[in-house]
């Protein structure tokens, strides 16, 4: 009985005090690399030296809004964190996917999630960034910054995003490593946001004090069968 007790307290405990666990989102680009750039001289996604001018990338941010400063505004969705903020960094993996073959370019020192309303001299768009020793930036911008535009104000809803020709992209992907760089600027063309990602959300503490009870609630049934036994 004490255990139940005990569970119930802190079931009351987790749901009066812990913070709701966020859901991990990915944010997906999809498009081209750019003309002027495209030597994979790391051989990251192709023989070295091999030219990527062309190919089809998949850039993907796994984030968790819930870290970082959120800055945001009725006009701006801005968080930002890592080692340069001296908090978590909103971004939890930044990955570039070409030819079948992904890089990992790491959350380094700082990372960002970023999208404006449109609104007079203000461009609708959305911009995600993650820096360190490598870098990975993707953006979308209306091509019209005195209207809306058509570009989603979010950075936490499911989304599946295609540009027009009021649209433009721009992204760039630098990855280095003992003075060797594969320097890639890439075009976007379509933004997707993934929620929840494939790999889960952590438990709500609901769902936590739910498994306490019942853990609680097996070990009672396991003493009074014992019981039982015992006085027979």
């Amino acid at each position: 009985m004490k255990m139940i007790v005990l569970a119930a307290a802190f079931a009351a405990a987790m749901g009066t005090f812990a913070p709701a666990s966020a859901t991990i989102i990915d944010v997906i680009y999809k498009g081209s690399v750019l003309e002027g750039s495209g030597s994979d001289d790391l051989g990251l996604f192709g023989p070295v030296g091999g030219s990527l001018v062309g190919d089809a990338f998949i850039a993907t941010f796994e984030m968790d809004t819930s870290k970082g400063n959120n800055l945001s505004t009725p006009t701006e969705n801005l968080i930002e964190g890592g080692i340069a903020y001296g908090v978590d960094s909103p971004m939890l993996k930044a990955t570039l996917e070409i030819n079948g073959m992904t890089a990992d370019v790491g959350i380094g020192t700082s990372g960002t999630v970023q999208s404006f309303l449109g609104q007079p001299g203000v461009a609708n768009q959305q911009t995600h960034i993650v820096q360190g020793t490598n870098l990975m930036l993707l953006n979308v911008s209306d091509a019209s910054g005195a209207s809306v535009g058509n570009i989603p104000f979010t950075i936490d809803v499911p989304l599946t995003f295609t540009l027009d020709s009021s649209d433009t992209g721009f992204g760039q992907a630098n990855f280095s490593s003992s003075g060797i760089t594969t320097a890639l600027s890439l075009s976007p063309t379509q933004l997707i946001y993934q929620y929840p990602s494939p790999d889960g959300a952590a438990p709500e503490p609901s769902t936590w004090a739910m498994m306490l009870l019942g853990f609680a609630g097996l070990g009672y049934a396991g003493y009074r069968k014992a019981k039982t036994s015992c006085a027979a």
